[in-house]
């Protein structure tokens, strides 16, 4: 009886390794589309481009100081976006990915037009008296701008299967996130190249790909370089969606 119950968890434990094995066998090792000895390409044709963005900005000149008549000043401006209501037919655009032994790299170029709402308050001293102001000009302006709206997606990755893609967005005329906004003077909104979180090359290899973006400033009292601002507040975000369909496929 005693050698009997000794021999026992070996046989458990035979039994078991040979489960795992036949489970190894059978699920296999998870394949990398970056292992492959030859390069793959894929080329992509842009089906649809969704673009959100919010910003607002404070700017003053010569507010710290004495008060100088036809420069000091403060403007105030809010900008949003949607939908474009342009009935012309969207430019979209196109994008192609290289996986080689080396990495994988690779670019998206999406453009649509959208309207973005403006609003904003100016004022300007216009006299000054014992270095205060002693009069004030205002304006307040609102509108609509269309502008087409350019996100360019570079795709990067190291040996293996985790990828990142960095966005710039532009204005085709003049902007970054926003088109330039002049109410009596310029409002500078805040911007910064946009990063996505690590995505498996499996993501963008299907026949259709969904890509989304979302970034924003922290709020800030830095003024932009060249802008004269001693006065600034800012924060701006944005957020987007470009869907792609896999037009060429060499694996």
């Amino acid at each position: 009886m005693t050698s009997i119950q000794l021999r026992r968890p070996w046989r458990t434990l035979a039994v078991a390794c040979l489960l795992c094995l036949a489970a190894v066998l059978v699920v296999g090792p998870r394949s990398s589309l970056a292992s492959s000895k030859q390069d793959q390409r894929f080329d992509y044709k842009v089906i649809d481009f969704n673009y959100t963005a919010k910003g607002y900005v404070l700017g003053g000149r010569e507010t710290t100081g004495p008060c100088v008549a036809g420069v000091t000043s403060n403007l105030t401006g809010f900008s949003d976006s949607s939908p474009g209501s342009l009935t012309a037919a969207p430019k979209l655009g196109n994008g192609d990915l290289t996986i080689h032994k080396q990495g994988t790299n690779g670019v998206i170029e999406a453009a649509e037009f959208f309207d973005f709402r403006q609003h904003g308050e100016r004022e300007l001293s216009t006299a000054c008296e014992a270095g205060s102001t002693s009069m004030v000009s205002r304006t307040s302006c609102d509108d609509t701008v269309t502008s087409k709206v350019e996100a360019y997606g570079l795709i990067k990755g190291g040996v293996g299967n985790l990828i990142r893609i960095t966005w710039t967005i532009s204005q085709e005329d003049v902007g970054g996130w926003f088109p330039n906004f002049v109410c009596g003077d310029t409002a500078s909104f805040q911007m910064a190249k946009c990063r996505t979180i690590g995505l498996d090359l499996e993501q963008v290899t299907r026949p259709k790909v969904k890509l989304k973006f979302t970034c924003g400033t922290p709020f800030t009292t830095a003024p932009p370089a060249g802008t004269g601002y001693d006065r600034y507040e800012a924060l701006s975000n944005i957020s987007g969606v470009v869907k792609l369909k896999t037009t060429v496929d060499r694996r």
